[in-house]
């Protein structure tokens, strides 16, 4: 501890201390809040398991690792003719380089490099300027304006060119809010953006289908991938997945693992039926992973079996109501009859307006701006 406040007080009081208290402060909260997530999942990668979240942690001592050396070389370079910020350019190309690592490739990493190197070429220009004006009298702004030149650059330069996307911080989000608690459905990362991903999409269906009826009551709330199916569904098999949020979490909850060379649909039919004629997170899936296929009749047959009492009192779940009040239309001889009154004046509407507008991507972008959240939209005019 004693040594971690001597270190503390070096960075704020050496040489140039607003500099030192400005990259301290920048660092800290980059490292604890914006890439917080990112810095979590590569200490897992280091560990080969997944590792606790502790940004703040994980943060002060990145900062101080990053920041002390920096400091030290800037103080030896000072006394030479170099540039003496070369450091601080160095440390913001390790700072994008390490919460990139997940997602680095060498694309990625080469403009990260050369962008640097932009930054420090440039930034070496300025200090020959500063320093070809020594004997002269200088304004004000001509002795800080290479330092805040410098603080621009490599802020911007820290913020803008990690690689990693906002899709993958939600699903590192998401992943770990999954890990630690039970999160409620509102409040799943990224819930305010269209962007999404399978990965994405499969965490967020495995957070809902922690709470009772969730799955169905909440799944078309947020974006669905293009082309979207009941593979979609399943949590991928990759490195990464099962750092942030291993398949077999997923298997547990369905009580069973997927045979070789079984299909999706088939694994969440299976599961279902051996849980029983009730409703549960394995009759859940099989159920979603029907209507996102489009098989609306094979699902209102299923929906009888795993739903049967909800059916009759027309109290399904919102999207199984939704997709029942589709089928009723669309058949002439339904199986089952339902017919919602709350429900069927926005269909009836939707249809409305989806017939009145004939160019199919402008009936598309449209219609999805009002019942992008409906399943008979994405029956009807989502992406196949």
């Amino acid at each position: 501890m004693q040594h971690a406040l001597r270190s503390v007080f070096f960075v704020t009081y050496a040489p140039h201390p607003p500099m030192s208290i400005y990259f301290f402060l920048f660092l800290l909260l980059f490292f604890s809040v914006a890439q917080a997530d990112s810095i979590t999942l590569v200490w897992s990668m280091c560990l080969g398991r997944a590792a606790q979240h502790h940004p703040w942690l994980w943060g002060i001592l990145l900062t101080l690792l990053l920041l002390l050396p920096a400091r030290w070389c800037v103080g030896r370079l000072r006394r030479t003719q170099h540039w003496p910020y070369t450091p601080y350019v160095l440390m913001a190309w390790l700072c994008v380089t390490l919460t990139s690592m997940p997602v680095l490739t060498v694309t990625q990493s080469l403009k990260q490099a050369l962008c640097a190197l932009l930054i420090g070429t440039i930034g070496h220009s300025v200090w020959r300027w500063k320093q070809k004006r020594r004997t002269t009298a200088r304004h004000a702004w001509e002795t800080l304006m290479p330092r805040m030149l410098l603080l621009l650059s490599l802020s911007v330069y820290i913020g803008l060119l990690p690689a990693t996307t906002d899709v993958e911080q939600y699903e590192m989000q998401t992943a770990r809010l999954v890990r630690e608690a039970h999160p409620t459905p509102p409040h799943l990362p990224g819930s305010q953006s269209l962007a999404v991903s399978q990965r994405l999409f499969a965490e967020r269906c495995y957070a809902l289908s922690l709470h009772p009826s969730s799955l169905p009551e909440a799944l078309w709330h947020w974006p669905v991938p293009p082309r979207c199916s009941s593979a979609h569904l399943l949590l991928p098999h990759d490195a990464r997945q099962h750092l942030l949020l291993p398949p077999d979490s997923l298997y547990q909850r369905l009580g069973a693992r997927p045979l070789p060379n079984e299909a999706p649909l088939a694994y969440f039919k299976r599961c279902a039926h051996l849980q029983g004629a009730t409703p549960s997170v394995a009759a859940d899936y099989y159920l979603c992973g029907l209507l996102l296929d489009r098989h609306i009749d094979l699902f209102a047959r299923e929906v009888a079996v795993f739903y049967k009492q909800a059916l009759q009192a027309q109290a399904l779940p919102h999207y199984y109501a939704e997709a029942m009040l589709l089928y009723t239309h669309l058949r002439t001889n339904p199986l089952h009859v339902y017919l919602p009154a709350s429900l069927e004046a926005n269909y009836l509407d939707f249809t409305a307006m989806a017939d009145s507008l004939h160019q199919p991507q402008v009936r598309q972008n449209l219609t999805r701006y009002t019942y992008g959240e409906t399943y008979y939209w994405y029956y009807h005019l989502a992406p196949r």
